[in-house]
């Protein structure tokens, strides 16, 4: 949802610049919210948890 408002956000915003093709708008705004997707997804999903064979096989 919020990489979804990301995108609209930046489509509504950059169709008003002069200096920004209308068709290079939806691949500057894939370029913006899929790596913001997959780092805000990596942080949501892996954020308190460790890792049972680090503590497991490091102490040997």
């Amino acid at each position: 949802m919020f990489t979804w408002l990301i995108s609209v956000l930046f489509a509504h915003f950059a169709s008003g610049w002069p200096l920004i093709d209308s068709r290079l708008i939806p691949i500057i705004s894939l370029m913006i919210t899929v790596p913001t997707n997959f780092l805000l997804s990596k942080f949501w999903v892996f954020h308190k948890t460790t890792l049972k064979e680090v503590r497991h096989y490091g102490s040997q």
